[in-house]
């Protein structure tokens, strides 16, 4: 485990960016956002690491909408941040403990559970932003500094644990007790000091008016974890074991909300906040109407929402598609609506209907991610895989793809016949995760495939010469192990 996590840091230490201007290559340019993403400091590295390995044990959420949700709602908390150079990723994981962390390198995740569990989307707001101002304020990173970097050693240990959970080891008890239930193992590793918790609530107070929230939002979600607290007989819920909450801590925060009441200006919640509160519990098999406050419109709309997804799940989709068609004649600006009456159609067999809802969606919301993806995969079951190839590479040279996007596309290319380019996803896909073999592998077929004498295979072969020349560098530098010795020279 240490040492893939070495191998792929020394990768991203020598990774330059191919010398291929002006090709006019048609293909997304997923090589220079492999290099932005695998260009940084070794906290970014530790970050990204951290995040690939959860990925792998399938404890990140991976739903298009809510990571779309997460992610809008991340920048627009950043953006009031006025962070500067830093880049933010939130991703969503799958645990039902109320909890959010922040990782080195800007990486921010939230468990499934924070997000059902709060009443508004300000408490929800309230807990990134004091994650974002961790960040901003370089908590981790005098941490950092303080320590001369993270020990490797205690971070192959998390690593570790993280592998040991998804080979499938004492199932449950492995993923909560050493990574999730703790408050993830690496925050225990930063211990952010009292100082530095009232400064991240002071900033992300702060943040959270400047982004449109209400501050008040904080208060009520420390309210809230006191409450949960004393129900749970003193059993100290996730957030706290991870961010102690003291009396005057809430005080403090409280006094702080009351002096700017009278600076604050309107509060704008979004709408999907409750349509993606009840997406996850549809998702998880909670009934909506467990949620607490899932529903906060006049028109039930979120209700309706819940109830037409549910028909869905449970392989009901011609009696959601009227459901989902009547929210979308009510308010069209719901992309939620859109996406959900095109999924169901699609799954009733009626799919030009559903790629011209589709369509009409993406002339609404031009570079959205879920609805590229779900106009891609209606294409693709209408036997037009070459029109989906061509809404992916039109989508992600918009958009920066995530790993099992460009896993997605790979498949899209395969079906359309592109067999060097779905290769080249493929060599991409394994670069983002970390998997260097698998990457010049890729490279090599894509190689092999590609018409000779083509921009392609000249953006290939770079390629393939720069992932296999990095590779043996870290080879020739990477400790053996004392079984790896090799056998002494016969005289």
């Amino acid at each position: 485990m240490l040492r893939r996590l070495l191998l792929s840091i020394a990768l991203i230490s020598c990774l330059v960016p191919p010398a291929l201007g002006g090709t006019g290559l048609a293909l997304p340019d997923l090589g220079s956002g492999s290099i932005r993403m695998l260009a940084g400091t070794q906290e970014e590295h530790i970050g990204r690491s951290i995040l690939n390995e959860l990925r792998r044990a399938n404890l990140v959420l991976e739903d298009p909408e809510i990571n779309e949700y997460i992610q809008d709602l991340g920048k627009r908390l950043v953006a009031a941040a006025h962070n500067g150079p830093v880049e933010f990723t939130f991703f969503v994981v799958r645990d039902d403990a109320i909890n959010a962390f922040a990782l080195p390198g800007g990486y921010i995740g939230v468990h499934s559970g924070l997000i059902t569990r709060t009443q508004t989307e300000s408490e929800l707001a309230s807990v990134l932003a004091h994650e974002v101002a961790h960040i901003t304020q370089r908590h981790i990173s005098r941490r950092f500094e303080a320590s001369s970097g993270m020990n490797l050693k205690s971070l192959a240990v998390l690593l570790g644990a993280i592998a040991l959970a998804a080979s499938g080891a004492s199932g449950d008890n492995v993923t909560g007790a050493m990574m999730l239930g703790q408050g993830f193992a690496l925050q225990q590793q930063i211990n952010f000091t009292r100082a530095q918790e009232y400064e991240a609530d002071r900033v992300g107070i702060e943040i959270l008016a400047d982004a449109g929230f209400d501050p008040v939002g904080m208060v009520n979600f420390f309210e809230i974890m006191q409450r949960i607290q004393r129900l749970q007989n003193s059993r100290m819920p996730e957030f706290l074991s991870t961010h102690p909450l003291s009396l005057s801590r809430v005080s403090e925060a409280s006094q702080r909300v009351q002096q700017m009441s009278g600076e604050r200006g309107a509060v704008r919640e979004s709408r999907s906040y409750p349509l993606m509160k009840a997406r996850l519990g549809i998702l998880g098999g909670t009934n909506p109407l467990l949620l607490g406050n899932a529903d906060e419109s006049k028109d039930g709309r979120t209700l309706r929402y819940a109830r037409a997804l549910d028909l869905a799940q449970g392989g009901n989709a011609d009696k959601a598609v009227p459901i989902f068609r009547t929210l979308l004649e009510e308010d069209e600006s719901v992309m939620h609506y859109h996406l959900g009456l095109g999924k169901t159609l699609l799954e009733t067999g009626a799919r030009d209907e559903s790629i011209a809802v589709f369509e009409n969606a993406s002339r609404i919301f031009p570079g959205n991610v879920p609805v590229g993806l779900a106009h891609a995969e209606a294409l693709r079951r209408s036997d037009q895989a070459g029109g989906a190839l061509d809404v992916l590479r039109d989508l992600f040279n918009r958009r920066e793809p995530k790993p099992e996007n460009i896993r997605f596309m790979a498949q899209i290319a395969a079906e359309a016949g592109e067999g060097a380019e779905s290769h080249y996803y493929m060599s991409e896909y394994y670069l983002r995760t970390g998997d260097l073999n698998s990457a010049r592998e890729q490279l090599q077929l894509a190689l092999d495939k590609a018409p000779p004498s083509t921009n392609e295979q000249l953006q290939y072969q770079a390629r393939l010469e720069e992932v296999s020349r990095v590779l043996l560098e870290v080879r020739a530098n990477e400790p053996r192990e004392r079984n790896d010795e090799p056998p002494p020279r016969r005289r």
